[in-house]
């Protein structure tokens, strides 16, 4: 069975359909009026493909997690041969992107020239491995084989968008790159969803793919684009996110295959975030630290003191760590096996760790962002380790821990495995913590279900109304999130901030006030001038950065 942001990715999906789905990139809709002069997106990441660990993160999370980005008439594994060969074009690692700092932003346009530019090497490179893979094997013999053939021809059918041979270069690369960015003049073949209603085309996976490809400060600016405040809203903060909280990732040593040999630093990254958040003066940065407990019981007292460092030093707010990676947030030492991908440690190492980073943010008022959705699970049934009922022991040990649950409002934890039990929805998991601990919060990221105009969102909507009648706790710890850059894989996300203002709206109980400012603010101890976090960016902040005057 499929969960929430799933497709299926097999090959009984094969099979395409006519539909105008090839779009160009999304543009910019102005934001709801009405937001609350401090309103804050909880909920962001600003990384790019160095940053991550590609092999991994594609074979264990992208091709089997609940929330992969695109289904169709191909295999997996051959798309994420493609999505390899285009990430590993990335422009810049974290350090020498913070050596080019305060370098601006590049213009739109020279962001779109450099996206197709790669996304064209990106094809050809895929393209050149595929073609001599064809020549040298019998297509029958290999199902692998196979399927790379049929995303060949899904990669020519859009270079020449679909049956009118509307081709604009004999180059595969470029003629792909052309029809994926360029304002099309006729209907496109799509790639056929299967799992249900708004999935992204391959167009819109091939320019996910190459947003993160960009610096980090360009994917800030498309960031601020979507969902800030524009040039002309600067003296009119009623409109628009006023500040982000980005969180960085720590995945590398869950996974069984080594990260790619071009890869940023926990350091570099931190630093580089750093530096942005002092540089940006459109918006304020509230950046969360990665944490990985794996890590830490194997390379030591070293992750603590750099995570400590980014919050005490470089204007970090919190700290960010992935339960499904591959552990429970406490409780692992009762697990008698190693723990981990190609690096391990034994479960009593994890909770070791887990709790020295719980005290020491404990004492020092920092907050802790947890992934709280069955999905970028690493191993079968990890997801499970979001449950936000695991959190309770954490709560009642640590009393003034805040703890953010994310992705509250799929209301659909099912698993597609036949080993994992279905357990039951996070959300009803969550609003029992919620009711029983004051310092527990969740967030909407990704609450893709109710943007645009689909039945389950309608559903959605009446679970969530009835959940807040019955906590109405709930109102007070809901935060607004949009979980971008990972929202970029889904047809309607310029729409999202609208959309979801729109749904909160609708929910007797909730309130904007609430759920953009008054909420996350106490979260992140914004709200009280003594509260060792506002004083900590008190110190870190210019006197003329805009974080004083929002906060």
């Amino acid at each position: 069975m499929l969960s929430r942001r799933s497709f299926l990715l097999s090959a009984s999906a094969m099979g395409a359909l006519a539909l105008p789905a090839c779009t160009p990139p999304l543009q910019p809709l102005p934001p709801p009026s009405g937001l609350p002069y401090v309103s804050i997106d909880i909920h962001a990441h600003i990384f790019n493909a160095t940053d991550i660990p590609i092999p991994g993160f594609l074979d264990q999370v992208f091709l089997r997690s609940p929330e992969s980005p695109v289904g169709g008439n191909f295999a997996p594994r051959a798309l994420i041969r493609l999505v390899t060969k285009i990430l590993l074009l990335a422009v810049s690692t974290a350090d020498e992107e913070r050596d080019r700092l305060p370098q601006p932003a590049k213009s739109a346009a020279a962001l779109v020239a450099q996206d197709k530019a790669i996304l064209a090497q990106g094809v050809r490179n895929y393209a050149a491995i595929g073609q001599a893979t064809l020549r040298a094997n019998d297509v029958r013999l290999s199902v692998d084989v196979s399927e790379g053939a049929q995303l060949l021809g899904e990669l020519n059918r859009l270079a020449n968008r679909g049956v009118f041979l509307q081709r604009s270069s004999a180059d595969l690369g470029l003629a792909v790159a052309d029809a994926v960015f360029d304002e099309p003049s006729l209907p496109v073949v799509a790639l056929r969803s299967t799992g249900g209603g708004g999935d992204p085309s391959l167009a819109q996976t091939l320019r996910w793919a190459v947003l993160l490809t960009r610096d980090r400060r360009d994917i800030l600016d498309t960031l601020i684009g979507y969902y800030g405040l524009s040039a002309g809203e600067q003296d009119d903060k009623s409109r628009g996110i006023s500040a982000f909280s980005p969180s960085l990732v720590d995945f590398e040593y869950w996974f069984t295959e080594k990260a790619q040999a071009r890869m940023s630093s926990q350091q570099d990254q931190i630093d580089v975030m750093s530096r942005l958040a002092l540089l940006e003066r459109r918006t304020v940065l509230l950046n969360f630290a990665p944490f990985c407990p794996l890590r830490a019981a194997i390379d030591g007292d070293g992750v603590h003191r750099r995570i400590r460092k980014a919050i005490l030093t470089q204007g970090f707010v919190g700290v960010k760590i992935y339960p499904p990676m591959g552990f429970k947030p406490i409780g692992n030492s009762s697990n008698q096996r190693l723990m981990g991908g190609f690096r391990k440690a034994p479960g009593a190492g994890i909770d070791r760790e887990l709790r020295k980073m719980y005290r020491w943010c404990n004492d020092n008022g920092v907050p802790i962002k947890s992934h709280g959705n069955n999905s970028l699970a690493a191993g079968e049934c990890s997801g499970q380790n979001a449950a936000p009922d695991l959190w309770a022991r954490v709560l009642h040990d640590y009393r003034d821990l805040r703890v953010n649950i994310a992705h509250f409002g799929g209301f659909e934890e099912i698993t597609s495995s036949d080993v994992c039990a279905d357990p039951p929805p996070y959300e009803k998991r969550a609003a029992e913590l919620i009711a029983e601990y004051p310092n527990a919060y969740v967030d909407l990221g990704y609450w893709n279900e109710v943007v645009g105009t689909s039945r389950p969102g309608t559903e959605i909507l009446e679970e969530v109304r009835a959940l807040v009648e019955q906590t109405p706790e709930l109102a007070e710890r809901i935060m607004y999130g949009s979980d971008y850059t990972m929202i970029g894989k889904e047809k309607q996300y310029n729409a999202y901030l609208r959309d979801v203002a729109a749904a909160i709206d609708s929910i007797n109980g909730l309130s904007r006030d609430a759920i953009f400012a008054l909420n996350p603010q106490r979260y992140l101890g914004l709200n009280d001038p003594n509260n060792p976090t506002r004083q900590r960016l008190d110190a870190f902040f210019p006197s003329d950065h805009p974080y004083h005057s929002l906060f």
